[in-house]
């Protein structure tokens, strides 16, 4: 059986990637935003309601940059949809306490000496997939983020 999660790829002027640490975890605490997929619901929209369950922010604009497939065991596989956030409104704020304890902007040196989740390899390839497309999940005009 295949379950699905997203991951989201926000950066910040600098070119800094966003990390949250998780709460309850000790060995690859900080993670991208980000989670399952629900039954039913496709990736982009997983990817617009993460970001506003985790961070309090609407998301105007995700680009799906990858999807990577992980096979933990003989039945379980798990595919994870990464976007980029292109655009967003609101700021920026811990919505689940109980799960992030904290959130910060990494750089890639960073990222790979803060225990982070391996997932942060996928945000530093230099070639994404090269079907990738944007998707406005609203029309309402936002600030692009850079």
């Amino acid at each position: 059986m295949t379950k699905h999660y997203v991951a989201l790829i926000i950066r910040d002027v600098e070119g800094r990637y966003l990390t949250l640490r998780h709460a309850k975890k000790v060995e690859r605490q900080w993670r991208f935003p980000g989670g399952k997929v629900d039954s039913g619901e496709f990736p982009i929209m997983a990817a617009a309601r993460e970001l506003f369950e985790e961070l309090g922010v609407i998301a105007y604009g995700l680009n799906l940059i990858k999807v990577t497939e992980d096979h933990f065991t003989d039945a379980e596989t798990w595919k994870g949809h990464f976007f980029e956030v292109l655009s967003y409104s609101g700021e920026i704020r811990l919505m689940e306490p109980e799960k992030h304890n904290d959130w910060t902007y990494m750089d890639v040196f960073d990222l790979r000496n803060a225990n982070a989740h391996p997932e942060y390899e996928v945000a530093m390839e230099q070639t994404y997939t090269s079907n990738a497309t944007v998707c406005i999940v609203s029309s309402t005009p936002s600030t692009a983020r850079s």
